[in-house]
């Protein structure tokens, strides 16, 4: 799964029973820490964008986008 194109190292700060997960995970499965937060991350997205598409099928409107939604918070 890994990628030639690396965007750049970053540093993420984990509970440390979720790390401890992590590193099992990774041992068993032999793939890499980065490689599984990058699969995590890419599901994690996916499944919202699932979510956001099943809204737009059901109410036949598009879901609100990050900005308006604070421009609408604003005027709260």
């Amino acid at each position: 799964m890994g990628n030639s194109r690396l965007a750049g190292p970053s540093t993420i700060h984990f509970d440390s029973d979720l790390y401890q997960a992590m590193v099992l995970k990774s041992a068993e499965s032999g793939e890499s820490l980065s490689d599984l937060v990058n699969r995590a991350m890419r599901n994690l997205i996916e499944d919202e964008q699932f979510a956001l598409d099943e809204i737009e099928r059901r109410t036949g409107k598009e879901p609100m986008g990050f900005f308006e939604l604070m421009d609408a918070l604003e005027e709260i």
